[in-house]
């Protein structure tokens, strides 16, 4: 009998491979979906280490970590990327935070640390002791009181620690083990109600992720998260695995580095992030090429087309730049079905992509370096590289990567404009429509008047400091001082007495822009220093950056008789440099690129195609 059932699933085995061979052989779409099956598998690992080591800005940071042995290999990687990092447990003082910062000796004072980051493991895994020991004779509020004082602690050290480093991003690190139950895998059962030791762990994430939304530039590094791609077999070091207490192992620590260095680069306003995504089409958005195969024979990726979703449900802007007769554009459509509606720009044509790309920077009106291109092709890679530089440049495999590529992810949190971004260029291409139409300064001048322009003012809220933060690391063109403060720097000037953050938002008949300027203006004794302005590159060519001018120049006149601005001046600002100069800011030291404006009693007027309100009370 056993025989027998062996030689029909052998059988049944045979008759699957022929039918494979057969539909491998007879069917040309079939086989264009196998070659896409066998590039993802033979997709390379990405070697995080050379994408991590060409950010130079990591040499700037002082990084102080308070923990054990635990993170020695986290460590160690940090220092390898030049990184100068200081480790409680090779000073040998507290493996604990609040030890640590009780301490009037410690070298976290005197180092002065960008980043400090905790580990509660120590602590934590006395609690995990019990659990895995005591479990059924545990107190009912053992664990619950446990979390309470936790919390307690957390939330005083780290204000204690913001007592002298205000704002400082601080990183709290999640709990490494390996789920072995010493009450088996029913072990939820026995105890009382979250004192299970898989319900402890997660609870102690929970409140990890509770807390960063209690505290500010409190941030959590998730073990779990980190080494999910490697997995515990290769990230805990298996010679001291007990269930109870564990240690990274090399790759672990190395894993957990580089996941908590890509959250740095994410939130790093110096580096630029990708706004708009540019895809090819032939053996990149699909398997196959139109024109050899025809459309009944691709094989469309349907995995890409979620992966453009998210992107541009992220706020990043999707066009599609392809060498194809123009006349297919419908064609095309039809292939790649609803989705292909919300692509911002198609550039479907013969000419170089090269040019196209540019086209489509100039229609959005951002820089080619805010760009990453995809494309199957070895040659139109390096066509654009070549001649439309500063584009990021990925093949079509790099898409399976996109999703973890901190250079996609604007900032730490999603704002408004940026989850409606494709609405506003949507909107901005109607408006650059109707603008082109303008053949004379004088017709654009009607246009401007005919647009219902309504400008308002108002200073920041808390909840639009992540805007603030956005605007002023992402615009190059309109950004006259390119200081890109940091986000834990801003919300100190949100607190600080001396210093106004204020926000413009725009509209017209069209639609709404959103949130499209920020000033920051800092108050001294007998003078306004302007600290940063900046304006999105969408609300150029209406004069938005002379009425922000004119605004502060209208706000402090009585008070002050000074403006300054520190600008640095680059290819790209230089048109907001001659506005700066046309509102009478006088060049005052030419080497560090001081201006200054003489304040007078008399308020100034705003273009009379913009009404302005005024909000700030």
């Amino acid at each position: 009998m056993n025989i027998l059932n062996e030689l029909i699933i052998y059988m049944i085995n045979v008759k699957k491979i022929l039918r494979y061979a057969w539909n491998f052989t007879t069917k040309k779409k079939y086989r264009i979906h196998v070659k896409s099956v066998f590039d993802y598998y033979i997709l390379e690992k990405q070697d995080n280490s050379n994408i991590i080591q060409k950010y130079n800005f990591l040499k700037n940071y002082k990084i102080f970590i308070i923990a054990g042995c635990e993170l020695t290999y986290f460590k160690n990687t940090l220092s390898n990327f030049g990184i100068n990092t200081l480790h409680t447990f090779d000073l040998k003082t507290s493996f604990e935070p609040l030890g640590e910062i009780n301490n009037p000796n410690s070298r976290i004072w005197t180092f002065k640390p960008n980043i400090i980051v905790f580990s509660y493991i120590q602590k934590f895994r006395n609690i995990v002791f019990k659990i895995q020991n005591n479990l059924p004779e545990l107190k009912t509020d053992e664990v619950k009181e446990f979390f309470n004082e936790l919390e307690k602690e957390i939330i005083f050290t780290v204000k204690k620690t913001r007592s002298v480093y205000k704002f400082i991003p601080i990183y709290i690190i999640t709990y490494p083990l390996t789920y072995k139950p010493n009450f088996g895998l029913y072990e939820y059962q026995n105890g009382t109600s979250g004192s299970s030791l898989i319900e402890t762990l997660k609870n102690f994430d929970l409140l990890l992720y509770k807390l960063t939304r209690k505290i500010e530039n409190l941030h959590v590094i998730d073990i779990e998260v980190a080494i999910q791609y490697i997995g515990k077999n290769k990230a805990i070091d298996k010679s001291c695995s007990n269930g109870i207490y564990e240690h990274l192992s090399k790759e672990g620590g190395k894993e957990v580095a580089h996941h908590f260095l890509n959250m740095l680069i994410q939130s790093e306003p110096t580096i630029d992030k990708i706004k708009c995504v540019v895809l090819d089409l032939d053996n990149t958005l699909w398997s196959g090429t139109l024109i050899e195969d025809g459309p009944e024979n691709l094989s469309i990726k349907t995995n890409y087309l979620d992966l453009i979703e998210q992107l541009i449900n992220r706020g990043i802007i999707v066009c599609i730049c392809s060498k194809n007769n123009p006349q297919d554009e419908d064609l095309i459509g039809g292939i790649i079905g609803p989705i292909f509606d919300k692509l911002m720009i198609k550039k479907i044509n013969w000419n170089p992509k090269s040019e196209n790309i540019k086209k489509i920077a100039k229609e959005l009106n951002i820089g080619l370096a805010n760009i990453a291109f995809f494309d199957d092709s070895k040659f139109e890679r390096e066509e654009v590289s070549k001649n439309a530089k500063g584009v990021k440049i990925f093949s079509n495999l790099d898409l399976f990567r996109i999703m973890s590529d901190s250079i996609f992810f604007t900032s730490s949190k999603i704002t408004k404009e940026s989850s409606k971004k494709n609405d506003y260029y949507k909107t901005q291409l109607i408006r650059k429509e109707n603008e082109n139409k303008s053949s004379s300064k004088e017709d654009y001048l009607n246009f401007l008047k005919s647009s219902s322009l309504e400008l308002n003012i108002f200073k920041a809220k808390k909840t639009d400091l992540p805007r603030v933060f956005e605007l002023l690391s992402k615009t190059n063109q309109m950004n006259l001082t390119m200081e890109r403060t940091p986000n834990e720097k801003i919300s100190e000037y949100f607190h600080n007495k001396n210093t106004t953050i204020f926000c413009f938002s725009l509209s017209d008949k069209f639609g709404e822009y959103g949130l499209v300027g920020t000033t920051i203006v800092v108050e001294k004794k007998d003078e306004v220093h302007i600290k940063e302005i900046t304006l999105s590159c969408r609300a150029m060519g209406r004069d938005i950056e002379e009425c922000m001018l004119i605004y502060i120049t209208n706000f402090f006149k009585d008070k002050y008789q000074f403006i300054n601005i520190k600008t640095k001046e680059t290819e790209k600002n230089a048109d907001f440099v001659k506005k700066l100069i046309k509102n009478d800011f006088k060049l005052l030291d030419k080497d560090k690129k001081m201006y200054q404006k003489v304040l007078r009693k008399n308020s100034e007027s705003y273009p009379h195609w913009i009404a302005v309100k005024n909000l700030c009370y």
